[in-house]
């Protein structure tokens, strides 16, 4: 938060804005530049803290998290969603302070392309129930983003089980049955467990949160059809990430029968960082760097499919 508002100072210094710049250009360049002086840190650069990149900089992530606009686009002092601040903290770890300056009116609205910023009349009331219709939609919706031969097959029973693969819960893809498990009541679980009223609390819920890890394996089975490796938390597991982000952009655009909402990826980062089940490879392997499945996730979400190919061998 202090290397946030540093970045404003730095901003007034450099004289980066002008009287008509938006509020939420201002803040995520602000947040760049905090992501700036993390590397910093992670790189032994700091006189006075030290950060690692699992469970320190995770931590950080959490707060940036729990910072974001509940009310996506419904103030004038606009932050961005919890997805956007991550996003220009990665963009300042990255890719150094030149960058920040690079986050102007125009890239900002070249990066929301067609994600919501603002809740639609009745999105809040829109969260799917996590049950066997709704997950039938979401898979009817996957076979026709990414078809693959043979389709997997769904089974919404339980995880059951699978020759030399270990199950992942509450989803589980079983590649030589090609059949997708899921055990509904503890998807469930992953959209009721949101926000508690808690200040700074960094855990979104909703429908999302549960949906993306659906999702993801499905990403697994695809990435089996076009015969890329399965296993690696690294190589598969970020694919999947990845895939999986690149599949929530198309729920964005018109014309799509299930529609993003404005919270939705904050649902779905929330679950990445807390426990990364959405980046898993087939037998559940994790990378522990939250920084890493967010950014595999993002690369999906703004950059496409190709884009995680490139990415993640």
């Amino acid at each position: 938060m202090l290397a946030h508002e540093y970045g404003h100072s730095i901003q007034a210094q450099a004289k980066l804005n002008g009287f008509f710049t938006p509020t939420v250009v201002r803040e995520q360049q602000a947040d760049c530049f905090a992501g700036v002086f993390l590397r910093a840190v992670v790189e032994g650069s700091s006189r006075h803290f030290t950060l690692n990149t699992t469970d320190g900089l995770n931590g950080v992530l959490a707060a940036v998290i729990s910072f974001r606009d509940r009310e996506p686009g419904a103030a004038p002092d606009e932050h961005g969603t919890a997805f956007e601040r991550v996003t220009a903290v990665q963009i300042g770890y990255t890719d150094g302070a030149t960058a920040c300056k690079g986050i102007t009116r125009a890239e900002l609205k070249q990066r929301r392309g067609t994600l919501p910023t603002s809740f639609q009349p009745g999105d809040k009331e829109r969260q799917l129930p996590v049950d066997q219709p709704d997950l039938a939609l979401v898979a009817q919706s996957l076979v026709y983003a990414y078809p693959i031969q043979p389709a997997p097959a769904f089974d919404y029973r339980g995880v059951g089980s699978c020759p030399k693969v270990t199950f992942t819960q509450p989803v589980s893809y079983c590649p030589a049955t090609n059949v997708i498990g899921t055990d509904i009541p503890s998807l469930a679980e992953r959209a009721a467990t949101g926000d508690t009223g808690d200040l700074f609390s960094a855990t979104v819920g909703g429908d999302y949160n549960a949906f993306v890890v659906f999702v993801s394996r499905y990403m697994i089975a695809v990435q089996q059809a076009r015969k890329l490796a399965i296993s690696g938390a690294d190589s598969a597991g970020l694919r999947a990430a990845c895939f999986s982000g690149a599949y929530s952009t198309k729920l964005s655009q018109p014309g799509s029968d299930l529609q993003l909402s404005a919270t939705d990826l904050d649902a779905a980062i929330s679950g990445l960082l807390m426990d990364g089940v959405a980046a898993a490879d087939v037998n559940g392997a994790v990378v522990p760097s939250g920084f890493v499945r967010l950014e595999a996730f993002r690369t999906g979400v703004l950059d496409g499919e190709d884009a995680c190919l490139k990415s993640y061998k």
